[in-house]
């Protein structure tokens, strides 16, 4: 692949559909690491509501350790407050709590703003075209 024109290369790297699968091109090559970086990093989706801001925690600390210098490329940045639904409950029985019913209990708020004023702040100015 190194081999083809680099525009050629640009094309076959931007139908690849996963992160993994950029993550795993950065990883093979200098320059393919330098035409994926910008797509890996175009779009940055965050969860918010897993126990303890997990998601936002790793992704805070990936950015400390380094990786912060590539949030340039980042076009879309959206956080996902809501868990996504379970299996539905039956109405024939009674649920035996508010959690198998998909309800957040007592669920840190203040923990979980502070942690996306956090990685909001790790941004560059400007950068951003979309945020949700």
């Amino acid at each position: 692949m190194l081999s083809l024109p680099n525009d050629i290369q640009l094309l076959i790297i931007e139908s690849v559909n996963t992160k993994s699968a950029l993550k795993a091109l950065c990883l093979t090559s200098q320059h393919l690491r330098t035409l994926s970086l910008p797509l890996l990093y175009h779009t940055v989706h965050l969860r918010t509501w897993d126990q303890g801001h997990k998601h936002l925690v790793c992704f805070a600390k990936s950015i400390a350790a380094g990786a912060g210098r590539h949030l340039r490329h980042t076009r879309s940045l959206s956080f996902e407050d809501d868990r996504p639904p379970s299996a539905p409950e039956s109405i024939l029985t009674e649920p035996s709590d508010n959690t198998r019913l998909g309800f957040r209990v007592n669920q840190d708020f203040t923990a979980r703003d502070e942690h996306v004023y956090l990685v909001l702040a790790m941004f560059p100015d400007h950068c951003l075209h979309t945020f949700r």
